[in-house]
């Protein structure tokens, strides 16, 4: 919304949960608005493309902090969600996770105030970064990513993004062979070879039923 020029945006911490845990009621009728005209005024830099990201990691542009707001695992490339596991060369991690409120060791789903709501400073986790940068963040689809930059924007950052193609995209290219940290080992994860062996073994396992209804005599 941001990045389409919205000026008057707002979040709900906590989300629906803590709506409803704060007494609130939920409508089940829809809520039908008057059609409007809205004209876009976009804002290019609240949004950093692939081809951006691919400058940083081979250091043709230099001075951009990139934030990873993935998993640690997912960090580390022990956790594979694209044919590549691993991270961007310079990013730092800050799992989504780790600026969210602990209750009895659960996520609330609410933003930690001493990570968001001093604007003057930067929040415990984000203290190696410099808020006068252009800092982008990202994830495996651009989704946790987008509330890393909310977080940005509420401590100030001057220049804040989010990567919307995210590791899905760059981790999956490789004709592109974009560089990729992974402290657990580079890893190529074929999507392909798995899928053919789980059918090879769907119909191995299907031909082991009919077998053992022909012998037991079973319908």
């Amino acid at each position: 919304m941001e990045y389409l020029g919205h000026d008057k945006v707002h979040f709900l911490d906590g989300g629906l949960e803590a709506w409803r845990k704060a007494g609130n009621r939920l409508d089940k009728e829809p809520t039908i608005k008057k059609a409007t005209t809205f004209k876009a005024k976009v804002i290019k830099s609240r949004y950093a493309s692939t081809e951006e990201i691919v400058a940083i990691a081979k250091g043709q542009t230099k001075g951009i902090q990139l934030i990873d707001s993935r998993s640690e695992k997912e960090f580390a490339g022990s956790d594979m969600r694209a044919l590549n596991g691993g991270h961007v060369p310079s990013a730092v991690s800050v799992s989504h996770l780790k600026t969210l409120v602990k209750v009895k060791d659960t996520k609330t789903g609410k933003m930690k105030e001493t990570d968001v709501f001093t604007a003057d400073s930067v929040g415990a986790n984000f203290s190696s970064l410099d808020k006068n940068v252009r800092t982008i963040a990202y994830c495996q689809t651009g989704t946790r990513s987008t509330l890393t930059y909310l977080q940005l924007r509420l401590m100030g950052f001057k220049d804040p993004a989010n990567w919307d193609d995210s590791w899905r995209v760059y981790g999956s290219d490789l004709h592109a062979a974009n560089p990729i940290e992974a402290p657990n080992g580079a890893q190529w994860y074929n999507f392909d070879k798995v899928n053919k062996s789980i059918k090879k073994l769907e119909k191995k396992v299907k031909a082991l039923e009919a077998e053992v209804k022909k012998l037991t005599g079973s319908k």
